[in-house]
């Protein structure tokens, strides 16, 4: 061949064992049967048509687009391009069965149809060359990508397989156009998912995340319940979501139309709001901390004001039942379930409960070692179950207030500006540890035999 000329071997009849080609301007070869390539260098474009398996061999070097295409008759065929000393400048595009490609530097990826799998292992960055819904990657087995950042963000994809990725020092992006299942990953920067479909992993594979972690599926459901450790705050919007994680838990920003469940093997906290449900489509919130860990859900607006929103019921509890405290602020009303914390354990909030928003209620006995403070301004608080346990002070702004305790209850500084009653139904009396300013009618009802003792200087007006 002659240097600066273009090197065409386009008969489809051709039958190639090994092929060298030198040419600086490109290549383009059809077989009609497998090819394997012998690494050049390439000034053009590299395009090999193939009715059989395509390997290679030698150290290429394209600057052009390389295109591959290795199927006949139906059939597709695998393809394994590229080694760690080799570099593909312009976009790569295949056809194939199983696809493996290889670039010491950064790849960018064209139109892409494995019907087998992909993987990809670059030094530097993996893209797509075109948002165009014609450059997207099809991929019916799984797909595993290795690189610094990894943007396949063409809106056309369709990964059918898991989608597991590596990163070194980088983000990630991923966008599918139907439902997406995440293989095991490794980043080590951000890690946004995009989904048209559900949200889901493989089986018994994990999600290490050191940067956030954002999930859009839209109106579809998040299930992320694997053994995952997610370093930063994770967001997601969806139906149904379940996110698990083996050490604390930071949630980010997260709307979903269906319920949510939190599990975490150490504490739960929050970064961003939470939207759960719609006022006509109520929805509970489940969240499960490790065992002697704490729940601190306090995020704030630019005011001050809770900005986290939830349409139903709320269930707080630890995995071994040794939930050390909990903090909750929310935009409307709290309908908490049956509570208990301990205030032993990893002692987090020391067995204190604290809740921030508009009405309050319960739909089962609360057990709250340490004090217990609830701001309700311009709503009612009604702590009404007969089992209920505090074991601190219970200090509550609100309209109308019921707190009954089934044994003895010390109440906190209060401000109550509708009628305030209170019941030890069993075992104990009523006192007092901070100044009650009671603006409606009083009811104080102690056991039979046990004293009501208010010395602080409150006021009943």
């Amino acid at each position: 061949a002659v240097a600066d000329v273009t090197i065409l071997l386009d008969h489809p009849g051709n039958s190639f064992g090994s092929i060298n080609v030198t040419g600086n301007a490109g290549a383009t070869i059809n077989a009609a049967g497998a090819v394997e390539l012998t690494g050049q260098t390439l000034l053009g474009n590299l395009t090999v048509t193939a009715g059989g398996h395509v390997t290679d061999t030698g150290t290429w070097d394209v600057t052009g687009m390389t295109t591959i295409t290795a199927q006949s008759g139906g059939t597709d065929y695998n393809v394994t391009l590229g080694g760690a000393t080799d570099d593909f400048k312009g976009a790569v595009s295949i056809t194939g069965a199983n696809v493996v490609i290889t670039d010491a530097n950064s790849i960018v990826l064209g139109k892409t149809a494995a019907s087998g799998f992909l993987t990809v292992t670059a030094g530097g960055t993996v893209t797509q060359s075109s948002l165009a819904a014609a450059k997207n990657l099809a991929v019916t087995g799984a797909t595993t990508i290795t690189g610094t950042d990894i943007t396949l963000n063409n809106t056309a994809n369709n990964f059918q397989g898991a989608v597991g990725v590596t990163t070194r020092g980088s983000n990630v992006v991923l966008v599918d156009t139907g439902a997406i299942v995440l293989g095991a990953s490794t980043v080590t920067g951000t890690y946004t998912v995009t989904a048209g479909g559900a949200v889901t992993q493989a089986v018994s594979t994990v999600l290490d995340i050191e940067g956030v972690t954002t999930i859009e599926a839209g109106s579809n459901v998040v299930t992320l319940t694997n053994a995952n450790d997610f370093t930063s705050a994770v967001g997601v919007t969806g139906t149904t979501v379940q996110v698990t994680d083996t050490n604390d838990l930071d949630l980010g920003t997260t709307t979903t139309t269906g319920a949510y469940t939190v599990i975490a093997g150490g504490g739960i906290t929050d970064s961003g709001a939470l939207t759960i449900g719609t006022t006509a489509s109520t929805q509970t919130a489940n969240f499960t901390a490790g065992d002697g860990e704490g729940i601190i859900l306090n995020q704030v607006n630019a005011s001050s004001q809770p900005v986290h929103d939830f349409s139903g019921a709320l269930t707080f509890a630890a995995s071994s039942g040794n939930l050390a405290g909990l903090t909750v602020y929310a935009v409307d009303a709290i309908a908490l379930a049956a509570l208990t914390l301990v205030a032993a354990g990893g002692g987090d909030l020391a067995g204190n409960l604290s809740l921030k928003s508009g009405t309050v209620t319960q739909s089962g006995a609360w057990v709250v070692p340490g004090t217990t403070t609830i701001s309700s301004s311009g709503s009612d608080v009604t702590l009404s179950n007969t089992s209920n346990d505090f074991g601190g002070a219970v200090g509550v702004t609100g309209v109308g207030v019921t707190l009954v305790d089934a044994n003895a209850i010390d109440l906190g500084a209060s401000t109550v500006t509708g009628n305030y009653a209170v019941t030890a139904t069993a075992g104990g009396g009523i006192t007092d540890s901070g100044v009650l300013d009671i603006r409606g009618a009083s009811t104080f009802k102690a056991a039979s035999g046990q004293s009501i003792y208010l010395n602080e200087s409150n006021i009943f007006s």
